[in-house]
């Protein structure tokens, strides 16, 4: 098998996540349903482990990087932060409203606030993919490569679940006079 084939064989079997690494977030049991409070600890576990991943990723591989890189991987940490935070004060404020008996038009509302902050933070994460794709392939061994890559499908599939979870929570919410329902990522 030449390297190209092998590198294609280990791309598509490391992207089906049959080699996982890293805390995964909660799952509820089938017979427990999904909860703001659970969706709010889920984001905010996500927010740390993804800072954590990407100082580990400065820290192992910044050396090799030139000023410029190290501007835009720092930058583009900084920007997944923000979106993170979005999107964990908006779950978090599904979670207090639910807490407190608000409206299910309240409720309403902050979930497709949520909905939309997931989206946003969604679709940054794959254009600061395709930032920094190219100046770790660059600056890393295939199997770096490789690791990096794992990284970066197992934390966009985690990401896709809490998505999954926050649309089921903005489901619960939606107004019954709608005739039809909430846009959905």
């Amino acid at each position: 098998m030449n390297k190209a084939k092998f590198v294609a064989f280990l791309a598509i079997f490391l992207s089906l996540g049959l080699v996982v690494s890293g805390p995964a977030i909660a799952t509820p049991s089938p017979s427990s349903p999904v909860t703001p409070a659970l969706v709010a600890t889920d984001i905010a576990s996500f927010r740390a482990t993804n800072a954590a991943l990407m100082n580990s990723y400065m820290e192992t591989y910044g050396s090799r990087f030139t000023a410029q890189e190290r501007r835009t991987f720092t930058q583009a940490k900084a920007k997944a932060d923000l979106s993170l935070r979005a999107v964990q004060r908006d779950t978090s404020k599904v979670d207090r409203l639910s807490k407190s008996g608000a409206s299910t038009a309240r409720l309403y509302n902050a979930s497709l606030a949520a909905q939309r902050s997931y989206s946003m933070a969604y679709a940054e994460a794959e254009a600061t993919q395709q930032t920094l794709e190219p100046i770790l392939r660059n600056r890393l061994s295939l199997f770096e490569a490789l690791g990096a890559y794992r990284d970066y499908s197992q934390a966009l599939s985690e990401f896709t679940e809490i998505g999954n979870r926050i649309n089921e929570i903005a489901d619960r919410y939606t107004r019954p006079s709608d005739s039809r329902k909430a846009s959905r990522v």
